[in-house]
């Protein structure tokens, strides 16, 4: 258990240290938002956002935020610590899939630090959203199905993994949808025929899919009876992303995936050049085998479901850790130079050293650009420094020793993600600082004399997130009159300056007169605009 510790320990100074650090982005308010509302309203049914029911997400996906909030108070660390909390046990639940069916705490350890430090996985458990709790559900389901399928004749551990595999299936599909469910059986099924194993599709096709069910069906009853028509709706918003074939290009799951795989994709190179008998040796592992379909099944299902929501692409790192980890003992075990080895980490050496360097002669010269990037002055040299620190490590580690080279790669990348959080700064996508701002100066509360209007529905969920309170309209409703009648003021906000110096359809109505009254908040240009009921028509 000497590994755990360190894995616990990088764990906790890359994703929990600097969690509450980073101001919020803009993407964040929705999810934190419908949470916000929930433990207010003490409603842990229908899911709300600004008063208006939520059809995209059921309410379970937003239960570990709102308990989070009670927890530690409405802030960035309460709502983002779920999705730090998930990539966590996802981790965990690797290590522990390895421990049991491979009996090597080495493999385990080196398939979670890797599934840690993806940056599609990084970026993900540090945000606020629901995708690394469902990328959990399903690895969930995923491994203790393949444990279930090890066991030839059906005995307890046979059925509590397949009660297990169904659980987690039915609370992955109350946070996101049927692809939950979908994941792990087309995995398993793609690999019983792989192994022919098909004699055991009868647990796949109706023993999984009812115990998720019965999961399901005690919140699907209660929002059917709070409010008849969600599930509807729930259920065409399902169909329908399946059906929206132009919402986005069908490869660009497969690029968020490559994207999201690096640095840890640098270690695929060495995991790959094993030799043809070690690769027989590999596929002849049932883990390895059940990884690989694991791996596609959830690519396979993003491209045919061209939605933005990468949910689904995450469920793939999993299986990738787990196979990157083997490959690279494979190579180690099969008497390899290390050749490749030791280039990769050279060449990541002299790239953290030379990003570094790049970073310092930035803080010197002082661009004019940088001005725009939401990042503070002390950015540039304490960065520079940590990355040519790591970088000089790496490049004069000895070469012959392969395993200190594996822990200073991935020391390094530990650095890296616990300075960097800390240097974020407000800008029009983090506008937190300003909008508080706004808030005490203009008394902005639930029994205010003012209704405020945001220029989209992003910066309205993070206006109500931040003003405690969920009466926030947009312009739309502004434009097509949906505002209450007798409204004293209206108080306009917008975090793009250029997008507040005119309001349509103002002056085409003529219900309103616009104030020259004009109010900034830094570190923003957000303007507020002071609109007052035409005399005449009030």
């Amino acid at each position: 258990m000497k590994y755990f510790g360190w894995i616990f320990l990088f764990f906790v100074i890359a994703y929990i240290l600097p969690l509450g650090s980073r101001p919020m982005a803009i993407p964040e308010y929705k999810f934190a938002e419908s949470a916000r509302e929930m433990v207010l309203s003490g409603d842990y049914v229908t899911p709300q956002r600004r008063g208006e029911t939520v059809i995209s997400t059921p309410a379970p996906a937003y239960y570990p935020a709102a308990k989070s909030i009670q927890l530690f108070g409405k802030n960035g660390f309460a709502v983002r610590f779920p999705s730090a909390l998930s990539a966590g046990l996802t981790a965990l639940f690797i290590w522990i899939l390895i421990a049991q069916m491979l009996r090597d705490e080495k493999l385990a350890a080196l398939s979670a630090i890797i599934y840690l430090t993806s940056s599609a996985i990084y970026t993900s458990g540090t945000v606020a959203s629901a995708g690394p709790l469902f990328a959990m559900l399903c690895t969930g389901s995923c491994g203790t199905l393949f444990i279930a399928l090890q066991e030839a004749k059906l005995n307890r551990r046979k059925t509590l993994n397949l009660i297990l595999c169904g659980v987690f299936a039915g609370f992955g599909f109350l946070t996101g949808g049927i692809s939950a469910l979908l994941i792990p059986l087309l995995s398993g099924l793609a690999y019983m025929i792989w192994d022919k194993k098909l004699r055991q599709l009868p647990f796949l096709l109706i023993l999984i899919p009812a115990i998720a069910a019965l999961i399901a069906l005690p919140w699907a009853a209660a929002v059917n009876r709070a409010e008849p028509g969600y599930l509807c709706a729930l259920v065409r918003r399902e169909f329908a992303s399946f059906c929206c074939w132009e919402s986005m290009p069908w490869y660009l799951p497969l690029y968020l995936f490559a994207l999201g795989a690096f640095p840890s994709a640098l270690l695929i190179p060495a995991a790959g050049v094993v030799g043809k008998e070690a690769w027989k040796g590999f596929l002849r592992q049932p883990l390895f085998r059940f990884a690989f379909c694991f791996l596609f099944i959830p690519l396979v299902i993003a491209t045919l479901n061209p939605t933005w929501d990468a949910s689904v692409v995450l469920c793939s790192f999993a299986p990738l850790a787990l196979l990157i980890a083997a490959g690279i003992r494979v190579y180690f075990n099969s008497g390899c130079h290390h050749r490749s080895y030791n280039w990769l980490m050279t060449a990541w050496g002299v790239l953290l050293a030379a990003c570094g360097t790049g970073l310092a002669i930035l803080h010197f010269t002082k661009p004019e650009y940088l001005k725009s990037i939401p990042l503070t002055g002390l950015f540039y040299p304490v960065m520079g420094t940590v990355l040519i620190i790591a970088g000089i490590m790496m490049i004069y580690s000895a070469i012959g020793n392969w395993r200190s080279r594996l822990y200073l790669y991935f020391a390094g990348i530990g650095l890296v993600l616990l300075f960097m959080p800390w240097f974020f700064k407000g800008n029009e996508w983090m506008p937190g600082e300003a909008l508080r701002d706004l808030g005490r100066r203009c008394q902005l509360t639930d029994k205010c004399k003012y209704t405020v209007v945001a220029a989209n529905e992003e910066l309205a969920n993070a206006a109500a997130w931040e003003f405690d309170f969920k009466n926030i309209r947009t312009k739309s409703d502004f434009i097509h009159g949906n505002i209450p009648v007798g409204t004293p003021k209206i108080l306009f906000i917008s975090n793009r300056p250029e997008g507040a110096k005119s309001i349509p359809g103002v002056e085409k109505a003529g219900n309103y007169v616009l104030n020259a009254q004009e109010i900034n908040a830094d570190p923003l240009q957000m303007l507020i605009f002071d609109l007052t009921a035409a005399p005449e028509k009030q």
